[in-house]
């Protein structure tokens, strides 16, 4: 299922991964790593205490208001090392079951006024280091 993502993700995102710049791929790269650590450290007792239908439910509305909320900010700017650095970290999030590692990425570059597109695609980007 891993493979099958990051291939479709590269395919669709092909243009964009020829003209990453070396920053930009720095960038990308360094945004794996806080989800790579909390999962190494945190992923056994996330499954064994999140995961209820309550939980659940209540993740996914939480999530879901902080996306509206923070697609209603204005957009004012594009990604530098601080809204990847933000990102990355609510990256982490994901490993509580019915968090969306793309919504929570997005909610906080979009939280932060990056441009939507902009947002969109820097996250789908983030996901093929953490996904492989």
């Amino acid at each position: 299922m891993h493979a099958g993502s990051c291939l479709g993700i590269a395919w669709a995102l092909r243009r964009d991964l020829r003209a990453l710049t070396a920053r930009d791929a720095g960038l990308v790269l360094a945004t794996s790593i806080p989800a790579a650590v909390a999962g190494s450290l945190a992923a056994d007792a996330v499954e064994e205490r999140l995961g209820t239908r309550g939980q659940l439910a209540t993740l996914l509305a939480g999530a879901g208001l902080l996306l509206w909320v923070a697609d209603r900010r204005p957009e004012r700017t594009g990604i530098g090392a601080g809204q990847a650095a933000a990102a990355a970290v609510a990256q982490v999030a994901a490993l509580a079951p019915g968090v969306s590692r793309s919504g929570a990425a997005l909610t906080a570059l979009r939280g932060l006024g990056v441009r939507r597109a902009e947002a969109q695609r820097f996250s789908l980007l983030m996901s093929l280091p953490v996904t492989a």
